[in-house]
């Protein structure tokens, strides 16, 4: 792996062998750690950091599986591969690779967190872009799924009936994944299925598509809880208010699932005919009113939260245009006595 002139499959095989080998195994995880095998799987993230972004990567998929199986699991492998800034690089790959990866990393991250000694370099993680946290890299990540289900509007909560669901209308335009790929993933379409090539486009665009539906919808929703649950829902005053009602949301997450489970049983009853009893009528109606009462309340929170600041927000602007009456008076009153 460390040959440079190797080809690109055998690199890919030797992480897929890597991560075979690892995989509930710990005296290879032992034997991988002194053998130097937590520098090269370092050294194999950063390579994966520096290819182009455009298109999912199997490369960077087998990389992360590998450091999944091999690192993760091993107390020490796990350490060592903090200190040597491994959780940064996830962070970075998180915020600047392909899309298609994202469920892998949250997982490789989740699985990581679990560790509380990870917890002190995901608080103090900056992008490099921007300065962010990492913990509002994982808001913007659920952001997006907000706005492509319209969960919220202007910071607060839509649906109280269904919360997950939304309007159902995107507030953001995002690039349909059609458009992003250039017709990859409908690489079946044309006729070419029957030829060589055709079968290769076939596998490219089937492997891209997976990648892609892993990476949005609840798949992601629930890694990205998982993340914030293992940190703690109360270690982040450090975000900024809208962070902060987003995060209000995204704690009851599984709440919210639940209250989706006894909708569909209901409407399952219905649509077969079937007529519950009084004590299951009387359990149904029990879960989804609590489910609408959690929704109102968070978005109680949320409203609460982003009028605070707004007051905040008003109360400066207004400090700043007494202290901007104050000097003129003062102006004024030095060129009189001038």
């Amino acid at each position: 792996m460390q040959d440079g002139a190797r080809q690109e499959g055998t690199r890919h095989f030797c992480l897929l062998l890597l991560a075979a080998l690892c995989r509930l195994n710990v005296e290879n995880m032992r034997r991988l750690r002194h053998e130097g095998g937590v520098a090269v799987l370092l050294g194999q993230l950063a390579r994966c950091r520096a290819m182009d972004p455009a298109l999912p990567s199997p490369y960077t998929v087998a990389m992360l599986d590998a450091l999944w199986a091999c690192v993760v699991p091993d107390r020490k492998n796990a350490a060592r591969f903090l200190v040597e800034e491994g959780l940064e690089g996830l962070l970075e790959l998180l915020e600047g690779g392909n899309r298609g990866h994202r469920a892998v990393v949250l997982s490789v991250l989740c699985d990581l967190l679990q560790n509380p000694r990870a917890h002190p370099f995901f608080h103090e993680w900056r992008s490099a872009r921007d300065k962010q946290t990492a913990a509002h890299l994982l808001l913007t990540l659920w952001a997006e799924e907000e706005a492509a289900r319209g969960m919220t509007v202007d910071g607060l909560l839509t649906n109280m009936t269904h919360p997950l669901s939304g309007t159902g209308k995107r507030t953001q335009w995002v690039p349909q994944e059609t458009i992003l790929y250039g017709g990859l993933l409908d690489a079946t379409s044309g006729g070419r299925s029957g030829s060589a090539n055709g079968a290769a486009a076939d596998s490219r665009g089937g492997a891209v598509a997976a990648m892609l539906g892993a990476s949005a919808g609840e798949p992601l929703l629930s890694k990205l809880y998982g993340c914030f649950r293992l940190l703690g829902f109360g270690s982040f005053a450090y975000l900024a208010p809208p962070d902060t009602a987003r995060l209000a949301l995204v704690e009851k997450y599984v709440k919210f699932k639940q209250g989706e489970v006894w909708h569909a049983i209901r409407e399952e009853f219905e649509a077969t005919g079937m007529r519950p009893t009084a004590a299951d009528r009387e359990r149904l109606a029990s879960g989804i009113e609590l489910g609408e009462h959690l929704a109102r309340a968070v978005r109680d929170t949320q409203a609460s939260i982003l009028q605070r600041d707004l007051a905040a927000q008003a109360a400066r602007e207004a400090a700043f245009f007494e202290d901007m009456r104050a000097q003129r008076a003062l102006e004024k009153e030095a060129r009189f006595y001038q």
